[in-house]
């Protein structure tokens, strides 16, 4: 039986989350991204009035008094409409390269949740051992449209930014990188382009999600297609056949290209990581600073 202790703390780790990109919850929400813990909504939904430091309006919850915290929310979806426009129209001009296997959007605008001044983060999924030429082709296609987001530059306004390249084979997120923000960010991605079965295929790959977010991955194993693995194509095969050679000297040329503008990129033959200025690093530490001050006032 779970305790009533053990529910109060799960849902001030799951509001204080949410607080760091100011955005309040349902009580859905709260229970569809309830944090290490799984539970039913029915308890959730009688303990949210009851917690101390919880605030409710227009039936969202979030930590502290901010008032204008919900209008901000509502803004930020409709923004996101019209940024979710140009994700599929550039998902669908992206599909014309045989290679990808897959197309998700990440960060804000997956979740509904984007600013004005924002670029679009997208996951790819390559076809196995063709990872660095399906991003050389990617990059000069949308180069040559002038909507890729570069490093360093500023004005990033509705530029596509790469941000995550896998190769099929390497889709599991690694043990060391195993996090809620992570964890985040796999469950909450939002396929475009699915090509045999690969989203499955690449949740299926990423079940330690469950120790973080359990009810989430619930509902999303329940969502799935029954077909949860995927075997290659017979374009994909063949052009892996192809471009096999070539697919280290395309790695050592962009390697050698971007290691005169990495900071805390992350690289590899299988998997490609950027994360400007190490948001991850940032979000996992005010996390850890604003529990502790939460649980130490309201579940001492």
């Amino acid at each position: 039986m779970i305790s009533a202790d053990s529910l109060k703390k799960a849902v001030y780790k799951t509001l204080v989350y949410s607080s760091l990109f100011d955005f309040p919850l349902t009580s859905y929400e709260v229970y569809r991204y309830l944090i290490e813990l799984k539970i039913g909504q029915g308890p959730i939904r009688n303990r949210l009035p009851k917690l101390r430091g919880v605030f409710k309006k227009e039936g969202y919850f979030f930590i502290g008094s901010e008032s204008d915290l919900v209008a901000r929310r509502i803004k930020r979806k409709s923004i996101s409409q019209k940024k979710w426009l140009l994700a599929k129209k550039t998902a669908r001009l992206l599909s014309v390269i045989p290679t990808i296997e897959m197309i998700g959007i990440t960060g804000g605008l997956a979740m509904e949740n984007a600013d004005e001044e924002d670029d679009i983060d997208f996951l790819i999924i390559t076809s196995p051992g063709l990872l660095w030429v399906t991003r050389f082709f990617a990059t000069v296609l949308l180069d040559l449209l002038g909507i890729r987001r570069k490093p360093g530059e500023k004005n990033v306004k509705d530029l596509m930014c790469l941000n995550m390249f896998l190769d099929k084979r390497y889709a599991s997120v690694s043990d060391t990188e195993r996090n809620i923000y992570l964890a985040h960010e796999v469950l909450q991605v939002k396929p475009l382009l699915n090509r045999r079965h690969t989203y499955e295929y690449f949740l299926g790959q990423n079940k330690w999600t469950e120790k973080f977010l359990p009810n989430l991955r619930d509902i999303k194993n329940n969502n799935l297609n029954a077909l949860s693995c995927s075997s290659p194509g017979k374009l994909s095969v063949i052009l892996s056949i192809v471009f096999y050679p070539i697919e280290y000297l395309f790695y050592f040329m962009q390697k050698k290209y971007m290691e005169k503008k990495m900071t805390s990129e992350k690289i590899s033959p299988h998997q490609i990581q950027f994360h400007p200025g190490n948001l991850k690093g940032k979000i996992l530490s005010k996390y850890s600073k604003k529990l502790f001050g939460v649980l130490k006032v309201f579940s001492p």
